[in-house]
């Protein structure tokens, strides 16, 4: 598929779209935080892309090398940018219609109570990732979301093994510190309303 796209084969190319435009759009996300720009900033990535397959020599993976493609168009736009205004990222849009960071989400077949209650698990941690550290996130949605091995997260974030580890070892941990803390809210505000 990439060897095709290499040569020209706009089949092949829309192939390697598909199957990496959540990577992209999360990976710019994470950096510019605006849903609008994330999504001008992909398509300018698979633009580059498009010119850029014929030199690519396969001397690193190809997720590692579109991954940094990302990461350098998404700090090119950010030294362009005087201010980024912050951006929520949880799982409910905000008022300016910002897409939240694709999840996967499985849902076939289930009653309508147990597609809210997945819903809203969603939504919270969607929310709960939104509030780790920018380092702890990235390695949260490589690993956990797009389910990239530890070898292949050091290579995209040129990082060793080790490190990798630890930083989805405490972004783990601060996770399930964030969605302890939102249970114990949500249990708080219905036993409040019981009241």
């Amino acid at each position: 598929m990439i060897s095709a796209a290499s040569n020209g084969d706009g089949a092949a190319f829309g192939q390697i779209v598909t199957k990496y435009q959540a990577l992209v759009y999360n990976t710019i996300k994470l950096k510019v935080r605006s849903s609008e720009d994330a999504m001008d900033l992909a398509q300018e990535v698979f633009i580059k892309l498009w010119k850029a397959l014929p030199n690519w020599r396969g001397e690193c993976r190809f997720s590692t090398w579109l991954y940094r493609i990302c990461v350098n168009t998404s700090v090119d736009f950010l030294r362009r940018m005087p201010e980024i205004p912050p951006e929520s990222l949880s799982g409910v849009p905000d008022e300016d219609g910002d897409r939240p960071l694709e999840v996967a989400d499985e849902t076939i077949s289930a009653s309508p109570e147990r597609l809210a209650e997945q819903k809203e698990t969603t939504a919270l941690v969607r929310g709960a990732i939104a509030r780790l550290s920018d380092e702890q996130r990235e390695v949260i949605i490589l690993r956990d979301i797009e389910g990239y091995t530890y070898d292949e997260i050091a290579d995209m974030l040129s990082l060793e093994i080790g490190t990798v580890k630890s930083r989805l070892n405490r972004a783990r941990t601060n996770l399930r510190l964030l969605l302890s803390n939102n249970e114990k809210t949500k249990n708080n505000i219905a036993n409040s309303r019981a009241l």
